[in-house]
């Protein structure tokens, strides 16, 4: 590999390593949600390794274990990852590589690498973007697979234990998501205490495909509300 590209690959590595844990905490709760759902081992480790986009995987899974019509599947998928469109046109300008040499680095491309290849740029200009992407994200995906893969045979190993409703299970996995935003936003506890709350009893007693709707109806809500009184501030 030329030095520069080096240079750029090792210094997304760099700034990519802190954020494996994230990743390693909610693979983890995707491989067991797919495990507690009855989803195939081969099947969940494939939608990390080959779809590899975090929230879109959990909503994908949580649509098939319900055993929803593909097509709605596809749609609300899409809708998750058409941010992504948003990203591209961010590094569009500032990426070396041509033609069908994007693909490598639009694969790796996540809320997490993007964030990365956008600061180091910020912070060194002269290394290519791409290859810092690639070193971010290529971090993150074999963290996230790795944790995957163990967070399935961990349900494996205490399933015999284990006496919960699947959509409990669920609920359950998704409020994994909220305990990262409660270290980071200590004044959000309140609420994420609550949506806890709500969400767990939820999980005894209506479909998964329920409580999705109604978790990111308010989620969509609650940012909307936090926006307009950050904005008044």
């Amino acid at each position: 590999m030329d030095p520069d590209n080096k240079a750029a690959f090792v210094a997304g590595v760099r700034k990519g390593t802190p954020l494996i844990f994230s990743a390693a905490f909610f693979g983890i709760i995707f491989g067991f949600t797919g495990a507690a759902g009855g989803i195939p081992f081969f099947w969940v480790s494939a939608m990390s390794y080959i779809i590899f986009a975090g929230s879109a995987q959990f909503i994908t899974l949580v649509l098939l274990i319900e055993q929803e019509q593909l097509l709605a599947i596809l749609v609300v998928a899409v809708i998750l990852n058409l941010r992504h469109l948003l990203y591209g046109a961010v590094l569009h300008d500032i990426m070396t590589l041509k033609g069908i040499r994007k693909l490598l680095p639009a694969y790796f491309m996540t809320d997490e690498s993007f964030l990365v290849t956008t600061l180091v740029h910020k912070e060194d200009p002269k290394l290519r973007p791409d290859f810092v992407l690639l070193g971010a994200g290529l971090t993150l995906w074999v963290f996230w697979n790795l944790t995957t893969i163990a967070g399935y045979l961990l349900y494996q190993v205490g399933e015999d234990l284990l006496n919960l409703p699947d959509t409990f299970v669920i609920a359950a996995s998704f409020v994994g998501f909220l305990l990262d935003h409660a270290v980071r936003y200590p004044q959000d506890r309140g609420i994420l205490a609550i949506s806890t709350l709500v969400s767990l009893t939820l999980g005894w007693f209506t479909s998964s495909s329920v409580l999705l709707i109604v978790v990111m109806v308010t989620g969509a809500i609650y940012a909307m509300v936090r926006m307009a009184v950050e904005g008044d501030k």
